[in-house]
């Protein structure tokens, strides 16, 4: 039998951490059991699986080196921070067990990970929407930094996070090796996903679309990656109009990301798209208010469908539901939310 290779036996790996809990877990229960998050996070023993309601919780929590799954109702489960700091936190080497799933993250204002920063820490963050927070120094919507970091972000939807005086980006990876794989990043003010230091993040199934504007007066930001990092993997994403460019990458803006693939010839940046998302409701919203998670499904239809919709990695780890081939962006892939248009 072929050996797997290392990338595909560590999908295989976080995929089935995703969806797996001891069977003995100590289950507890927000409001039910405890009046806010927090307080359930410091009761909980290693292991446990808090259960959070459906409603706007108003705190910032932090894992506190806890390997505890954290898990909501999908996008009525809303952690709205308090302004004074990120919303979510894994700064005290939190593992793979410890996971955050099925919340809105919004609210947060911090100078790094405005929603969510992580240091030194490999967490599961998966199904969220991390949307409406600021950061003033780096990360906006996330910040991931630390030699030791290798989470994995998954399907998750990222939109209209901003800075707030400098330029964080959407996602900023600092010599870290974090797997971002299925998510949908799209109307944010500066570059989707910047990478820096001797990491190796892999970026797989990813919409980077819509990204960057005018901040502070400066001139138009925004690419779908700036890649300074040592060792990025970047494959089957889709990009689609990005302020600046789709990326930046071996010191050059490239309008489209098959004209860097060309140009460079280098095996971790191949088989990425260009093209329309066509989402379900159209048009990307302009305004946070105007948008809900289920209008950023790939049309499959026909005319007008979705180069997203199977379109991303044909490896079997990555199949989505049903079995077909992985749909590029945040409602793709064997861990897909479940959305009801409201």
């Amino acid at each position: 039998m072929k050996p797997m290779n290392p990338i595909a036996a560590g999908a295989a790996l976080a995929l089935q951490l995703w969806n797996s809990a001891p069977a003995s877990a100590v289950e507890l229960s927000v409001p039910t059991d405890f009046p806010t998050i927090q307080a359930a996070i410091d009761a909980a023993p290693d292991g446990a699986v808090i259960s959070v309601a459906a409603g706007t919780w108003f705190e910032d929590i932090d894992f506190a080196g806890k390997d505890i799954v954290v898990q909501g109702e999908g996008s009525d489960s809303v952690i709205h921070g308090t302004g004074t700091g990120p919303v979510v936190r894994f700064t005290s080497g939190e593992g793979p067990g410890a996971k955050l799933d099925s919340f809105t993250i919004t609210g947060g204002f911090a100078q790094t990970g405005g929603g969510i920063e992580i240091v030194g820490s490999s967490p599961t963050i998966v199904r969220n929407v991390i949307a409406g927070n600021s950061a003033s120094r780096v990360g906006s919507g996330m910040f991931i930094g630390g030699a030791s970091s290798s989470p994995l972000v998954a399907n998750n939807l990222m939109m209209f996070n901003t800075g707030a005086g400098g330029d964080p980006h959407t996602v900023q990876i600092e010599g870290s090796s974090p797997r971002l794989v299925n998510n949908t990043i799209v109307r944010n003010d500066s570059n989707a996903i910047l990478t820096s230091g001797e990491g190796h993040p892999e970026i797989r199934n990813n919409i980077l679309a819509r990204n960057g504007t005018r901040i502070n007066g400066s001139p138009v930001k925004g690419r779908g990656i700036c890649d300074f990092a040592a060792g990025t993997i970047t494959k089957y994403n889709l990009f689609f109009r990005n302020a600046v460019a789709a990326i930046l990458t071996a010191g050059k803006d490239f309008r489209r990301i098959r004209s860097a693939e060309y140009e460079l010839q280098d095996e971790r940046l191949a088989d990425n798209l260009d093209g329309a998302t066509r989402f379900s409701a159209g048009r990307i919203p302009r305004t946070l208010s105007a948008a809900t998670p289920a209008g950023f499904i790939p049309r499959e239809d026909a005319p007008g469908a979705s180069r997203a919709a199977h379109g991303g990695d044909p490896s079997p780890e990555y199949a989505n539901t049903d079995g077909s081939r992985n749909t590029i962006g945040f409602t793709g892939g064997p861990f897909a939310p479940l959305l009801e248009e409201r």
